[in-house]
This record gives C-alpha cells, structure tokens and sequence, in this order.
C-alpha cells in the first residue's frame, strides 16, 4: 500500500502546507518542488534570485528553452499580447519604428546590417531615435550598437552629451 501525502514541510518557513502550496516538479521523488510558492517568489524576487535566473536565461540550456516558448503557440500569443500592449502604451514609438523600417524598405535608408555604431564604430544593431518620436523627428536616427544604447538609457550617460 502506497501513501499518499498531503502536506510538504517547506525547509525555508519551517511550516506545514498543503501540496497545493508547491509547484509541480517532474525531477523530485515526490513530484513537488522543495520550497513552497511563497518562498519560491520571495527567492526569485530577491536580487540572487535574479542573479541566477540570469545566469540561466543567458546559458545554452537557458536559450534553448526561451526559444522553445517562444515558438510555442503560448509564448507567440503571449508575444503578440505584450506587442499589442506596447502598441497602444506607446503609439509615438511604434508610429516611428514603421517610419524607419519604411524608409529602410524604400531604400532611403541604409539597412542597419551595413552601419556601424554612432558612437563606438561596432557593428550597430538597431537604429535611435536620439531626437524624439514626434512627427516631425520620426525619420532621424542615428545607428547604434546594442551595448552604447544600454548605455545611454541608463541616466546620466556620458554618451548622450
């Protein structure tokens, strides 16, 4: 006869929970993740907690896994959801990102694949809009690679001078 379990001591709160309390983990004899939901949160929210998951999300494992979702018919909905939301939070934005790819696709700008960086000669990635996203500044762009536009919108940059 075979037991079945009904309560989990979590080893960080020291209290008795219910198994509802924990996530479901394949990998555990159990079939139950270790700590229960709330410190699971508690760890993940705290700054090594974001620390590690970085760690994973940068590894090839991490990678693999992220582009698994991402094709998955969950993550494109989600994609799709997050893209409409930043559409309708930041109209002037996207209104400004079609001017660009439009004017790439015209040939009236140079695709970003042959510029390099304004400000550290690397190959640039994307273009910036350095002026605004207003109308009338919609088509001004400088390129720029990944790490110099980091950079710049952190703060005080000593780029945006």
């Amino acid at each position: 006869m075979s037991e079945t379990i009904v309560t989990k001591k979590c080893p960080t709160c020291k209290e008795l929970k219910p198994l509802e309390q924990f996530y479901r983990n394949r990998s555990a004899r159990d079939g139950y993740n270790t700590y229960c939901k709330s410190c699971a949160a508690r760890y993940a929210a705290s700054s090594q907690g974001r620390i590690i998951r970085r760690r994973y999300e940068r590894s090839k494992k991490g990678r693999a896994t992220f582009r698994r979702y991402n094709q998955s018919p969950k993550g494109i909905a989600t994609s799709k959801k997050k893209y409409k939301i930043s559409r309708e939070r930041f109209p002037m934005r996207y209104r400004a990102r079609k001017a660009v790819n439009h004017a790439v696709q015209k040939g009236k700008l140079a695709p970003i694949s042959t510029r390099i960086c304004h400000y550290c000669g690397n190959q640039a990635s994307h273009y910036h809009h350095y002026m605004g996203y207003g109308e009338k500044y919609r088509r001004i762009v400088i390129p720029i690679c990944h790490s110099c536009h980091k950079i710049l919108h952190q703060g005080s940059s000593p780029l945006a001078s």
